[in-house]
């Protein structure tokens, strides 16, 4: 994370995100809920609301790009736009 960004696969659950970041990133936060079986991918679309929704706003405003795959296998690339 030297940019301050980082990689997050959308089937990955908020207890892992949670769990990588106590292992790794002393600094770093994310806007999340306390229910660790929420999936990284739902959270982010539904807005990300959480806990420390105050300092690092809602998950999705933190979001660069995300990239979906749809149904038939297309990739289909979604761009932040500050």
């Amino acid at each position: 994370m030297e940019d301050n960004s980082m990689w997050v696969q959308p089937g990955a659950t908020l207890g892992e995100l949670y769990y990588w970041f106590l292992k790794t990133r002393k600094v770093h936060g994310f806007p999340t809920r306390i229910c660790p079986t929420v999936g990284v991918g739902g959270h982010i679309s539904g807005g990300g609301y959480g806990n420390m929704l105050r300092k690092y706003i809602l998950a999705v405003n933190n979001a660069i790009d995300d990239r979906i795959v749809d149904v038939k296998g297309r990739l289909e690339l979604l761009w932040a736009d500050g």
